[in-house]
C-alpha cells in the first residue's frame, strides 16, 4: 500500500503539490471498494453455502423419517390409492430442493456474480498501479480451469441430486406400492379367509345347506298333502350364496390381492359358479311339482345371460326371462316380490340376507335387525328358509357409518373396535 501511496505521489508531483494528496485519497477510496466489493463477494458466497447446507439438512431430515415410515410400513391413502409415506416424503423433498435451487440459482448466484463482476470491472482499470489488485480475477481463472462454469457446477449440483430425489420417490411408490398393497389387503382380507375356507371345504355348510332344502322340501311336501293344486303356487329363491356360491371369486380377491368389486363383473361373466349343495336337486323337485319357481336376485338386469347360463350349465329348471327377475335401479326386491305375488301364491321364499324376504328387516343398525328378527321368530324355518353366509351381507355394511365409503384400512379398524366393544360387555 505503501509503494501505491508513494507512486500516486511521484505521479502527482508533476502537477503541484495538491494533485499528489488528491490522487493520494483517490487510490485509498479506491482501494477501499475494491475491499468493499470482496467483503460483499464473500457475503453472497456464504449466503449460498448457508443455503445449500439448509436444503442439505432439510433433505437429511426427510430422508430420516422417510427411512422410518418404510421401517414401520406407514401409508397414506392418497386420490384413492394406498401409497407409501415415504415416497410422498422425497417427493415433497424433492420440491423444496427445487425451490431452494431457485432462490440460489436465480436470485444469490446472479447478486454473487454481480458482485465479482464489480470487482472484475475495478482491477481491469487499476491492477496496473496495484498489482496485488487481483482476487477476482484469479477467482475467475481458476474456476476457468474448471470443465463447467460456476453456474453450471451449481445447477448440476441440485440436478443429480433433485434427480436422485425423484427417482427413489418412484422406486418407492412403484415397488413398496405393491408391498403394500399385498401386505395391507392380506391384513384387511384376513376376515375372508376363514370364512371362505369354511365356506368352500366345510362339512358343515354344506350340511345346513342340505338342512335348509330339507326343510324347504318338507313345507312343500305337506302343502301339497293339505291343498289341492291350482297351479299359481310359487317359490322365490335369491341366487347368490342361495342356490350359487362365489365363494371362488371371494378366494379369488384374497389370493390375487384385490378389493371388492375389483373384478366381480368379469367373475360373474364366466358364469360357472357352483351350486350349492342340494340346490338342484331341490329346484328341480319343485319343477317336477308344477311349483312356479323365481330367481329374484340382485346382480344388475345386464347381467341376465351370464346368469341364464350358469343355471342351465347345472341343470336349473325354469330358466327364462320372465322367471329371472334381477336389479334394475333398486336393491330392495320388494317391488319384485309384490309384481309375483299379484298372479302367484308365494309359499316359499330362500335367501342368505333378511333383505331376501322382506323389507321389514331394512334397518339402520345390526341391534334395530336382530330386534326385528326377534319379532318375527316363528316365519323362519316356516315361511322363510335362512341359508349360511359368512362371507358377506347388509349386516356388515351396518358396522359404522358410511362402512363401504371408508379405506379398507379404515373398516378393519372399525371391526376391530367393534370386536373390542363387544369384548368389553
Amino acid at each position: 500500500m505503501n509503494d501505491i501511496n508513494n507512486s500516486s505521489q511521484n505521479e502527482g508531483s508533476d502537477d503541484g503539490g495538491g494533485s499528489s494528496s488528491y490522487t493520494t485519497v483517490n487510490f485509498t477510496n479506491i482501494i477501499e471498494i475494491w475491499k468493499t466489493t470482496i467483503n460483499v463477494q464473500k457475503h453472497f458466497n456464504d449466503l449460498s453455502l448457508r443455503i445449500r447446507n439448509i436444503a442439505l439438512t432439510i433433505l437429511g431430515a426427510f430422508l430420516t423419517i422417510s427411512a422410518f415410515s418404510l421401517k414401520e410400513k406407514i401409508f397414506i391413502d392418497l386420490l384413492e390409492l394406498h401409497v407409501p409415506l415415504a415416497s410422498i416424503l422425497i417427493f415433497l423433498a424433492f420440491l423444496i430442493w427445487v425451490a431452494f435451487y431457485i432462490m440460489d440459482r436465480y436470485w444469490y448466484h446472479i447478486l454473487l456474480i454481480g458482485a465479482v463482476k464489480h470487482g472484475l470491472f475495478i482491477e481491469e482499470i487499476y491492477s496496473n498501479k496495484c498489482p496485488e489488485m487481483g482476487l477476482s480475477k484469479a477467482i475467475k481463472e481458476e474456476s476457468g480451469k474448471q470443465k463447467f462454469q460456476s453456474s453450471r457446477r451449481l445447477t448440476n449440483f441440485y440436478l443429480w441430486i433433485g434427480a436422485v430425489l425423484l427417482l427413489l420417490s418412484s422406486i418407492i411408490f412403484f415397488s413398496f406400492k405393491s408391498d403394500h398393497k399385498n401386505e395391507n389387503l392380506i391384513s384387511t382380507n384376513e376376515h375372508m379367509v376363514l370364512a371362505t375356507l369354511w365356506t368352500q371345504i366345510s362339512g358343515e355348510n354344506k350340511a345346513l345347506q342340505y338342512q335348509a332344502f330339507n326343510v324347504a322340501k318338507s313345507k312343500i311336501e305337506n302343502y301339497l298333502n293339505e291343498n289341492k293344486m291350482i297351479g299359481n303356487e310359487a317359490v322365490i329363491v335369491d341366487i347368490d350364496e342361495t342356490i350359487l356360491e362365489t365363494s371362488l371369486y371371494q378366494a379369488e380377491i384374497i389370493t390375487e390381492n384385490k378389493y371388492f368389486p375389483e373384478d366381480w363383473s368379469q367373475f360373474k361373466a364366466k358364469a360357472n359358479c357352483n351350486p350349492t349343495a342340494g340346490a338342484v336337486e331341490f329346484l328341480n323337485y319343485l319343477d317336477q311339482s308344477n311349483i312356479n319357481i323365481f330367481y329374484v336376485s340382485n346382480r344388475p338386469s345386464t347381467d341376465l345371460s351370464s346368469v341364464m347360463k350358469n343355471l342351465n350349465l347345472f341343470g336349473f329348471p325354469q330358466v327364462s326371462n320372465s322367471n329371472i327377475l334381477l336389479k334394475q335401479k333398486s336393491n330392495s326386491k320388494t317391488t319384485r316380490r309384490d309384481s309375483i305375488r299379484k298372479n302367484f301364491n308365494v309359499l316359499l321364499l330362500l335367501g342368505d340376507s333378511l333383505g331376501d324376504f322382506s323389507d321389514i328387516f331394512s334397518s339402520s343398525s345390526n341391534d334395530e335387525r336382530n330386534q326385528k328378527v326377534l319379532a318375527n321368530k316363528m316365519k323362519f324355518g316356516d315361511k322363510f328358509i335362512v341359508f349360511p353366509n359368512v362371507s358377506y351381507g347388509e349386516w356388515e355394511s351396518l358396522i359404522a357409518k358410511d362402512y363401504f365409503k371408508l379405506s379398507p384400512d379404515e373398516r378393519n379398524n372399525k371391526r376391530k373396535q367393534l370386536i373390542k366393544k363387544l369384548y368389553a360387555k
